[in-house]
């Protein structure tokens, strides 16, 4: 009965997209196209279909700043603490993490660093101004080791869905232009 109605409801569906008459603009998000009846994806129904990929260097170097700005005031209005370098290594260690394992990391380091600077101190409620918390590249490498990343663990499976959506889809990114991007590296300096 369940898939019956799952049918019914997106014959419904396709049949309001062929012949719908109001200036709608229809926006979906579906991980795996796959499991998408081709029916849904031709053009009329949707005109473009993006791809969106695991986040490059420069993708992940903001999701980063973003996270980090949550807990570490340096980090807060475009801050930055960390050395290109360090950054570098910090990326290339979480190659192939999405934004959800970025802020779990960070999340985690976070906490770490909190735990590090009161120790076990139960009253840290009683302090009338606790110290800035100062998120270390250490402490997100440390954290790093705890997140085992969806497209590692799950590597064929993600390889596929990506594969997939090249064929079929824009790349939503541009092309990563940024200092992090694995083309923009100073042999020289």
């Amino acid at each position: 009965m369940q898939q019956s109605l799952g049918r019914r409801l997106a014959g419904m569906l396709l049949t309001w997209m062929q012949e719908r008459t109001s200036n709608v603009l229809i926006i979906a998000s579906a991980n795996n196209l796959e499991l998408l009846p081709p029916e849904l994806t031709r053009c009329g129904r949707f005109d473009d279909i993006f791809k969106v990929d695991l986040p490059n260097n420069g993708e992940r170097h903001e999701i980063f700043k973003i996270h980090l700005a949550r807990f570490d005031e340096r980090f807060r209005n475009g801050g930055d603490a960390y050395s290109e370098e360090q950054w570098r290594r910090l990326l290339k260690e979480t190659y192939r993490c999405v934004g959800a394992e970025i802020g779990a990391i960070v999340e985690k380091a976070a906490a770490s660093t909190f735990c590090l600077m009161f120790g076990g101190d139960k009253n840290t409620h009683q302090h009338s101004s606790l110290p800035r918390l100062e998120i270390t590249v250490a402490s997100l490498l440390e954290a790093r080791q705890n997140i085992n990343p969806l497209a590692i663990r799950e590597a064929d499976k993600v390889e596929r869905m990506r594969n997939r959506a090249s064929l079929q889809g824009l790349p939503a990114s541009p092309i990563d232009d940024s200092v992090y991007s694995h083309g923009n590296i100073n042999i020289f300096s």
